[in-house]
């Protein structure tokens, strides 16, 4: 126990404690995953753009080089295996193919993953990733790549760390603590779309809220429970549009998720911040989530287009998140907190925001037909002369 202190006042990038990075890796990272399953027909080729952005990076790069770079790497890479098996090709003709992602030269540690992936990995070039196992030190170094696994053995992790007894007796001051940006770790979670950590974070305060109190049932006693969970759900001073309960309706899907790349008509921002401007733009659901706080304003006119978001950035928003889960918690902050007083930066009620998105979003979803053709005039918004032919 001695390391103990350590432990608790370690402080990784962004101010996070260990609380904060475990919610970090319990973000979702497929719409595959459990209640998902098929939810959506975009989310193969969604994961597809996640995987390409990440490895591209964070500049500018248009989906026609995207394609062209992974047709090239593929190409290559068939070469070398038919150069390495000595197989033979016909005359003239070119191995077909097989578009898999990530591609085998793909280092998970040269990415935006967390950098616990990669311990070892700068001493050891030689290892290879598996998809199961933790470090074991020396030169026989192993960590987890596959993303389902590494989210859900942070979920136990943070299940375990929530039921510690040493933990006990400094859970307050680790759920009430801010990372950089002014998130809490049960903030964090809401905010990364991680609801089942968040609904255990959630239990954990309430638990943590109820024993400091004990079994007192005065008005004195029932102020100080709600200020000790008010201080590790939502602390007094932060931005009204941090909100949990409000982050926890505004994370709806990207638009591109439905539309894919169908022109619609629908409410389009510009975010000079990063660099969504001219022909781009991005939706709704992704100017409150993805470019929230940036210099994004919406678009005076309102031609048929769809969401370029991640073509600039990595877009939180293509991810749902499970969508059952996300309902209890929505239930359990309407029941369980006071945050449903609390008004958003607009002056705008809970109740007021979800008729106006319900609206909004009726209207754009009743226009579209997946099966309608696109017509020439639409798809010339989105193809600079340089890329056209």
């Amino acid at each position: 126990m001695a390391s103990l202190p350590n432990v608790l006042s370690e402080r990784c990038d962004g101010n996070r404690n260990i609380f904060h990075a475990c919610v970090t890796m319990c973000t979702p990272t497929s719409n595959k995953e459990g209640d998902q399953e098929g939810s959506s027909s975009y989310s193969s080729g969604l994961e597809s753009i996640n995987v390409i952005t990440n490895a591209l990076g964070s500049r500018s790069v248009s989906l026609r080089e995207m394609m062209r770079r992974a047709t090239a790497a593929v190409r290559s890479s068939e070469r070398e295996t038919v150069a390495e098996n000595g197989a033979h090709q016909p005359p003239g003709e070119e191995p077909i193919p097989t578009l898999s992602w990530p591609p085998e030269t793909f280092d998970p540690t040269s990415g935006d993953e967390d950098s616990l992936m990669g311990l070892g990995a700068s001493s050891t070039p030689n290892t290879k990733p598996t998809t199961s196992g933790c470090g074991v030190g020396g030169s026989n170094n192993i960590y987890v790549v596959d993303p389902v696994e590494r989210k859900n053995n942070a979920l136990q992790a943070l299940k375990l760390m929530c039921e510690s007894s040493a933990l006990q007796p400094h859970l307050k001051d680790m759920l009430s603590a801010k990372d950089a940006q002014g998130q809490t770790p049960f903030m964090l979670a809401v905010l990364c779309r991680a609801y089942p950590a968040a609904l255990g974070l959630l239990d954990t305060i309430q638990r943590v809220a109820n024993k400091e109190c004990g079994e007192q049932t005065s008005e004195q006693a029932q102020q100080q429970r709600k200020t000790l969970v008010g201080n590790m759900v939502y602390p007094t001073g932060s931005a009204p549009d941090d909100s949990p309960l409000h982050v926890v309706c505004c994370n709806d899907t990207c638009s591109f998720t439905w539309t894919g790349a169908e022109h619609i008509n629908q409410d389009i921002f510009e975010c000079r911040t990063c660099g969504l401007t001219g022909s781009l733009c991005c939706c709704t659901e992704c100017a409150k989530v993805c470019h929230k706080g940036h210099d994004c304003k919406l678009k005076r006119t309102s031609p048929t287009a769809y969401c370029d978001c991640w073509e600039k950035c990595k877009c939180k928003a293509l991810i749902m998140g499970q969508q059952s889960t996300r309902y209890d918690l929505l239930c359990r902050l309407v029941t369980d907190t006071s945050l449903v007083a609390q008004p958003n930066s607009r002056g705008e009620s809970i109740l007021l925001f979800l008729v106006q998105t319900v609206g909004r979003q009726s209207v754009e979803q009743r226009q579209f037909r997946a099966s309608r053709p696109r017509s020439a005039s639409a798809s010339s918004r989105k193809t600079p002369s340089s890329d056209i032919g």
